[in-house]
């Protein structure tokens, strides 16, 4: 097993790389984090160091198959390189993807508490989901986090690139998308200052 890059050394794949090579897979997957955002509102609107993407976590095997020359590592503020074909421990949340060639790490797989038809946000277990409307798709199908639960994400301990998300997407959510995240925040983080922005909108 190779020795994993630096934390830094990132060259993350666009999201129309990670699709093509995702294409095979027959389980429902999304990328999330800021490029959600992007891909929900149609076009870049900033620099993205990495790129993020969420499965089942039941589903990683069958995933790992098609990341064919890549190393996966379990990540928890350091990284641990896993076996082949193994399976991630519990503790083990996110699973960084690096190439060994140019050396670099690829992407973050987020694993995902999903359960028959309903997805469980590992933020909150009380913020659940059918499976199909945590995501939805660019015209050209690749699949993103719905914007109100990207930025439900974000709303933990903002952060610059987090507050500018926030600043370009909540202004374009539908109705129903923002009474959800408003719903989701007063739950979770209620007193956010996103709700005062939410429900003057």
């Amino acid at each position: 097993m190779t020795t994993p890059p630096p934390l830094d050394a990132w060259a993350p794949w666009q999201p129309g790389e990670l699709a093509q090579r995702l294409r095979p897979f027959p389980s429902p997957w999304w990328i999330a984090g800021g490029w959600a955002i992007d891909l929900f509102l149609g076009e870049q609107t900033r620099e993205h160091g990495d790129i993020e993407f969420g499965v089942a976590r039941q589903h990683f095997p069958q995933l790992w198959a098609l990341l064919d020359g890549l190393t996966c590592c379990g990540a928890d503020g350091a990284v641990h390189p896993l076996p082949p074909g193994s399976t991630p421990p519990e503790r083990f949340r996110q699973i960084w993807v690096y190439e060994p060639g140019p050396d670099s790490w690829r992407t973050d797989i987020f694993l995902e508490n999903v359960d028959g038809p309903l997805w469980r946000s590992h933020r909150d277990p009380r913020v659940t989901l059918p499976i199909e409307h945590v995501y939805a798709r660019t015209p050209d199908g690749i699949p993103f986090l719905r914007p109100e639960l990207a930025l439900f994400y974000k709303a933990r301990r903002p952060r610059p690139k987090d507050e500018a998300d926030f600043a370009v997407a909540a202004p374009r959510l539908d109705d129903a998308a923002r009474a959800q995240l408003i719903g989701w925040l007063r739950l979770v983080h209620d007193g956010h200052p996103w709700l005062n922005r939410l429900t003057r909108a």
